[in-house]
């Protein structure tokens, strides 16, 4: 993923809100002294009313070991943290379902130890589960909320995020914060008529 060519068209939208909030996949390298993200740290600088809820995710997941070791993401995570308008939220995979639950916890307790790091300061403020099943069964949905209840009891003040990428059961909102029900170019939501099937809130 390029990333300027991502952001540009969202900094179009700015002006015609006096707040809105953006959340950033940033499945980017930093490269050295995270300078690849240097185009992210100056469009979250410019528009300090704006929320970014950025999304880390250094290998499908936190990877290992427990505490993050890359100098290059160090710096670019503590940078991310040094800004007011900034939400940094960990990638765990939930695999549609059929990834185990022993597995997908893990991965949020890592992210979870990176607030423990004395040397800069690389915590997250939440987590965003992808590949999120949006089948229709209790199963489901009493999955996803355990998902939800151990982020938010190993990450005070956690958002968690969804992301099943198409219409969610209503029931699923219940356990999270933001629902990403669509991630495809905008014209393939117009010709969708992606909003005519959202039900009135």
């Amino acid at each position: 993923m390029y990333i300027p060519t991502l952001i540009t068209p969202l900094l179009l939208l700015l002006p015609l809100a006096s707040a809105i909030d953006i959340l950033l996949p940033l499945y980017l390298y930093p490269s050295d002294a995270a300078t690849a993200w240097s185009p992210i740290f100056q469009t979250i600088a410019t528009h300090p009313t704006t929320t970014f809820q950025i999304v880390i995710n250094p290998n499908s997941g936190p990877g290992t070991p427990s505490l993050l070791t890359d100098p290059n993401l160090i710096t670019g995570i503590s940078k991310l943290n040094a800004y007011p308008n900034v939400r940094t939220l960990g990638y765990v995979l939930t695999g549609y379902g059929h990834r185990a639950t022993a597995t997908v916890t893990a991965d949020v307790d890592i992210y979870a130890g990176w607030s423990a790091y004395s040397d800069a300061d690389i915590h997250l403020d939440g987590i965003y589960f992808d590949e999120v099943s949006n089948d229709a069964t209790q199963a489901n949905y009493d999955r996803m909320a355990y998902f939800s209840r151990h982020a938010r009891d190993s990450i005070r003040g956690a958002t968690v995020v969804f992301n099943p990428g198409y219409r969610a059961p209503e029931p699923l909102f219940a356990s999270c914060d933001l629902m990403v029900e669509f991630e495809h170019p905008l014209a393939d939501y117009e010709a969708e008529g992606v909003l005519a099937q959202i039900p009135p809130a």
